[in-house]
């Protein structure tokens, strides 16, 4: 069986505690780091047009439906294409 540091092995180590910078810590506990992530300082947010317009954003919608539309259209053509 494997040591385990404090010269125990395997199940003999279960349920101890290890002693790491003054604290004692079940063995088996995830530790978290207590430094958060820094605020990376990204531009405040801007509306497209889109956001802005009702008629804008339908007109976005049925563009990328029709390519969507497009795509399945072309990929039964591979299909046959390829028999």
């Amino acid at each position: 069986m494997a040591n385990d540091h404090d010269g125990t092995t395997g199940s003999d180590a279960a349920g101890k505690t290890v002693a790491t910078t003054g604290a004692s810590v079940p063995v088996g506990t995830a530790v978290v780091p207590a430094d958060q992530v820094k605020n990376p300082g990204f531009p405040p947010f801007r509306p497209r047009i889109t956001d802005l317009s009702p008629a804008k954003e339908k007109q976005a919608e049925r563009r990328v439906s029709g390519f969507f539309v497009l795509s399945m259209i072309g990929s039964v053509g591979a299909v046959v294409a390829y028999i």
